[in-house]
């Protein structure tokens, strides 16, 4: 089962990547008895944990934006992203597959805002998840009440979706 933090962080970005590294760590202690750990980049360019220079059987992801972070550690790849919910804008229709924009197109306003945040953050989350970040193409990953769908590659995703009062936080996981 994955562990998920949520924290307010301050300082400089320097302080904040160190904090959540540190934070990755303690959750690893904590939560599955691992020690002994190092966070360092694996060779896929994903952040990993590492024992004695190999990869752990541990993953992590984190994300931070205006002061908060979250960081999630799991037995399994994991991804994890946020946003806050600030001022409107219009949403980023270029990264949406076709039906995400549709049913986008029926909202207005604050609910097109809020469901935009909702399917960026899955869309980060899942391309976390797979390890590649940006180099897919969001568009090609559709979100939807059921989860989540790569039309490139096929793969299914588990969402879990928090509104933590002014964030919007998504979770995915491999869909079994």
């Amino acid at each position: 089962m994955p562990c998920v933090l949520l924290v307010q962080l301050t300082g400089s970005e320097t302080h904040q990547r160190t904090r959540r590294r540190e934070l990755a760590l303690t959750i690893a202690e904590k939560a599955f008895a691992r020690t002994r750990l190092s966070i360092n980049v694996s060779a896929e360019g994903a952040l990993r944990f590492f024992d004695s220079g190999q990869p752990a059987p541990l993953y992590l992801s984190h994300s931070t934006r205006g002061g908060f972070a979250a960081v999630a550690v799991a037995q399994e790849p994991i991804g994890v992203d946020l946003e806050l919910l600030g001022p409107e804008f219009e949403p980023a229709w270029n990264i949406l597959h076709q039906h995400e924009r549709e049913a986008l197109q029926q909202l207005a306003g604050t609910a097109r805002h809020h469901a935009f945040l909702k399917i960026w953050t899955a869309k980060e989350a899942c391309l976390k998840l797979e390890g590649q970040g940006l180099a897919i193409e969001p568009s090609y990953i559709e979100i939807s009440t059921a989860g989540g769908e790569n039309h490139l590659t096929g793969a299914q995703y588990q969402l879990n979706q928090i509104d933590h009062g002014k964030l919007v936080v998504t979770l995915a996981t491999h869909r079994r």
